[in-house]
């Protein structure tokens, strides 16, 4: 499991339960070890292959469970929508890798299911995320506009129309690779473009400890790893190492007072 974090400093007011757990699919042990360690937040792998795998034919029992569940022990749920049904795929991109749940969808079927799933859980869900690291192979697309256009986009008209009052969240990007700086500047400026923009920012970063791996970056030895992967890229004399941190690129944007969940 993962924790979660609320960054503080990253948002315009600290919210008073910033610590959560990545639970995927929590069975009730799950749930009660969860209330046992104080967490306010699970985020739950929200599987639309399972949840709808006809087109128009919703299996919600799984969900309803699980939310019920985590609702009733006090724990807000944070589901992470993502990995499609066979028949969504859209058949004008190759299948390279033989995995269906993360093919590409067609135009509108994203948008549709999370309309219906937002609009199902009105009033025990709050906020929805969008695909879960599309820029590693959770998302067969390598195309940034094609990620762009039938996630991100449908994803934050879907969830709208299912429940105003929700936050979307996103882009659920992981700082592995070296895409994923590339790929959130392009959503932002797509979003700002189609009048649309997430409610709250998220990340996954998968760094170490400087005391862990001293000599990770053996040109740049000091310096704290998550500094770098969250607030300011890693710079040698001046130069930028690698990608942008995920907040350099939301001040390069004009967004850097949206909260920022870790």
């Amino acid at each position: 499991m993962a924790v979660l974090i609320m960054v503080p400093h990253l948002a315009s007011a600290a919210p008073s339960n910033f610590v959560g757990v990545n639970t995927h699919q929590p069975a009730d042990d799950v749930l009660d070890a969860c209330k046992s360690l104080g967490v306010s937040w699970v985020r739950i792998d929200f599987n639309w292959y399972q949840a709808e795998p006809k087109q128009g034919q919703y299996s919600w029992a799984l969900f309803d469970k699980i939310i019920n569940a985590a609702l009733a022990r006090g724990l807000k749920v944070f589901p992470s929508v993502g990995y499609g049904p066979a028949w969504a795929k859209d058949p004008a991109h190759v299948n390279a890798d033989g995995k269906t749940n993360n093919d590409t969808p067609k135009a509108g079927a994203y948008q549709n299911f999370c309309q219906a799933a937002a609009a199902r859980y009105k009033g025990k869900i709050t906020h929805w995320g969008l695909w879960n690291e599309p820029n590693l192979d959770f998302l067969e697309s390598t195309d940034k506009n094609v990620w762009i256009n039938r996630i991100v986009i449908e994803g934050i008209k879907g969830i709208k129309a299912g429940c105003p009052s929700c936050k979307v969240l996103g882009p659920e990007l992981a700082s592995v690779g070296s895409v994923h700086a590339s790929w959130f500047d392009a959503s932002l400026k797509a979003l700002k473009k189609a009048g649309l923009m997430y409610d709250i920012i998220t990340w996954h970063a998968y760094s170490t400890f400087h005391e862990i791996k001293p000599n990770l970056i053996p040109q740049c030895p000091t310096g704290d790893y998550f500094l770098h992967d969250v607030e300011k890229g890693r710079r040698c004399f001046g130069v930028l190492i690698g990608a942008k941190a995920p907040y350099e690129v939301m001040q390069d944007n004009k967004v850097s007072h949206l909260p920022f969940w870790l």
